[in-house]
């Protein structure tokens, strides 16, 4: 089940940035990324992104219990990969914390005080 993995933000409920995630894969799917990592079929890590306004990729959800490095590595450059297809060439995240972090091992830039933003 994917809504206890859902990293509650700026007043939602998991239920529903649940429902918001339906929506976009019904109505704008070829602008929204869900990246899934599943080990002895559980989930370990999940990412979900959107396109807004045609300008950048906002990096809505990514978590990971038990995953290496490496494998959230994968599912960072799957993203980048999805955006360049889509003509995107600018990730933003709003990370609760750790922007600082973001900035040093995934690249990113910091925005303002809530966003990093990285050019791909």
């Amino acid at each position: 089940m994917l809504v206890p993995w859902f990293v509650i933000s700026h007043g939602q409920t998991r239920d529903s940035m649940f429902r918001e995630l339906v929506e976009r894969l019904v109505c704008w799917p070829e602008e929204t990324f869900v990246c899934l990592a599943v080990k002895a079929d559980k989930i370990k890590g999940f990412v979900v992104a959107y396109c807004r306004d045609r300008k950048d990729v906002f990096l809505w959800q990514a978590r990971s219990e038990g995953m290496s490095r490496n494998e959230v590595d994968v599912a960072f450059n799957s993203i980048e990969k999805w955006a360049k297809g889509i003509g995107i060439r600018r990730l933003i995240a709003a990370p609760n914390r750790a922007l600082k972090l973001w900035c040093r091992r995934w690249g990113f830039s910091q925005l303002n005080e809530e966003e990093v933003y990285k050019e791909i």
